[in-house]
């Protein structure tokens, strides 16, 4: 924190899952997404910040399809359709999508210092926040664009809870 800036980053990981068939088909999503984060401490009190921030960065998914039967691929001539793709996976395919996501936030945090004169403390914090991407997901195979992939992006809100360390400068220090 420089006076009331206050600067941050954040890495999100999930395995989505993954399916697989009778006929021996499997498919597996994951995604992933880096954010810098800027904030304002708005309200500063004792023990308690209070402080509205924005988060931007990219992220990326990847939708993997095996086949046990391999099968017929497609043909490097055009770039593919999401569901030619689908359609023909081969053996092994592999789709990369990306995204751009903003994420308007607040963060409340409570510091907990061990005695009157500490100035590092535990942290805990709450946020709330709106992910959204302001961009369709681009979808890739083996280099070429894929066309009609849906949008990844993340949609929604989120209630996150947060512990860290924690510190802050006593007035007259």
């Amino acid at each position: 924190m420089y006076n009331r800036l206050v600067l941050g980053g954040e890495f999100h990981a999930a395995d989505i899952g993954s399916e697989s068939s009778p006929s021996g088909k499997t498919n597996e999503l994951r995604t992933s997404f880096f954010m810098a984060t800027a904030g304002y401490v708005a309200l500063a009190a004792w023990k308690v910040n209070v402080i509205p921030y924005v988060g931007i960065g990219p992220g990326s998914a990847t939708l993997t399809l095996k086949s046990r039967g391999g099968g017929a691929s497609l043909p490097t001539t055009q770039d593919p359709t999401f569901d030619e793709v689908i359609a023909a996976p081969g053996a092994l395919s592999k789709m990369t999508g990306s995204y751009v996501i903003v994420q308007p936030g607040l963060a409340v945090d409570v510091f907990l210092p061990r005695d009157k004169t500490s100035s590092l403390a535990l942290t805990l914090g709450i946020r709330f926040s709106s992910p959204l991407s302001p961009n369709r997901t681009k979808w890739k195979y083996e280099g070429r664009e894929v066309f009609g992939g849906p949008d990844l992006g993340p949609v929604g809100g989120n209630v996150r809870v947060v512990m860290g360390i924690g510190g802050f400068r006593l007035a007259g220090r």
